[in-house]
Formats: C-alpha cells, sequence, structure tokens
C-alpha cells in the first residue's frame, strides 16, 4: 500500500503519527521507506538521467571517432594524389580550386551517408515510439540539429587535409615520384 500525505511538516516528525494511523487500519502493516515526494522523484529520474548523460558520453565518442576516420582517409586521399595535385598546381590551378575539389570529393561520402541514415532512422521511428516521451518520432529540428552536427563534424574533419592540398609544392610532389 502506499500513502501519499501533503504536507509542509518534516517527513520524520509525521511518522509517529503516520504509524499510529496505519496501525489503526492495520497493526501487522509495516510502514518502511518513508521519504518526501521531491525525494522520490529525484530517485525515480536518476537513473534516467545516468543513462542520457551515458548515452550523450558515448554519442560524443562516436562523432570524434567518426571525425577520426574521415581525416584519416582524406588525408591518404590527399597523399595518394600528391603527383596529381602537384601536376594541377603546375599547370595554373589556384589553391581555391584545390580546397573545393579536397572538399568536394570527401564531402559527398558524408552527405550521401547522412542521407542514407536519414531516411534510415524515419524508416525505423516506429520501433523507437514506444521509448519517447512528449516528442514525435519523427521531430523536425532533432533530425535537422542532428543532421548540421554530424555535416559540420565531417567539414571540419576534412579541413585540415584540404589546407594541405593546396600546400602542395609542385616541383617537389612530381620529383617524389
Amino acid at each position: 500500500m502506499a500513502v501519499t500525505l501533503k504536507s509542509s511538516a518534516n517527513t520524520q516528525m509525521l511518522l509517529p503519527l503516520i504509524r499510529q494511523q496505519v496501525a489503526a487500519l492495520d497493526k501487522d502493516l509495516p510502514i518502511y521507506h518513508v521519504q518526501p515526494m521531491t525525494d522520490y522523484v529525484e530517485s525515480a529520474r536518476r537513473q534516467t538521467r545516468f543513462v542520457t548523460l551515458l548515452a550523450g558520453i558515448m554519442g560524443g565518442i562516436a562523432l570524434l571517432l567518426a571525425c577520426t576516420g574521415i581525416y584519416a582517409v582524406t588525408m591518404y586521399s590527399v597523399l595518394q594524389r600528391m603527383r596529381e595535385i602537384g601536376v594541377r598546381t603546375a599547370l595554373g590551378a589556384a589553391p581555391r580550386q584545390l580546397f573545393a575539389l579536397v572538399l568536394r570529393q570527401s564531402m559527398l561520402p558524408i552527405a550521401l551517408g547522412l542521407l542514407a541514415g536519414l531516411v534510415l532512422s524515419l524508416l525505423l521511428t516506429p520501433l523507437l515510439s514506444s521509448l519517447l516521451f512528449g516528442v514525435r518520432p519523427t521531430d523536425i529540428p532533432t533530425f535537422g540539429v542532428g543532421a548540421l552536427i554530424l555535416s559540420t563534424a565531417g567539414l571540419i574533419a576534412c579541413l585540415l587535409p584540404a589546407r594541405r592540398a593546396t600546400r602542395v609544392d609542385p616541383m617537389i610532389a612530381l620529383r617524389h615520384e
């Protein structure tokens, strides 16, 4: 049996009165776990907050790993194409053009992956609808912010390799191979 008592008095001061009233109803009924409602609500929310914190930390780690992978693949691509970039530079390609070339070729797979992820997440929303409270499964602002964060992180991961491509010395790049 659960009893809720609205009072501004201290819980410990009311405990003898509560015990007396419950004993009047049933003397064999034990009374335990007496606490203010604010403490009860706080303890009920504690696990949810912890799980939310863990999910945020795991998401941050996943984003960091994704950025590291994008950076590594883009840098590897730039280093593999060093001769081509050197030839383009020798033939008059502006650094701005080389920068755009690397960004365009790096951001295309990111954009396709983002699009595929959005489509899959929209298809899987019926599975999540029972877990969401107060939020629609297809909450457009949430999808938009998520897509913006992922695309921005991907762009940032591509900036250093693209910048590296603009600094290729054609003489060294052509002599390298």
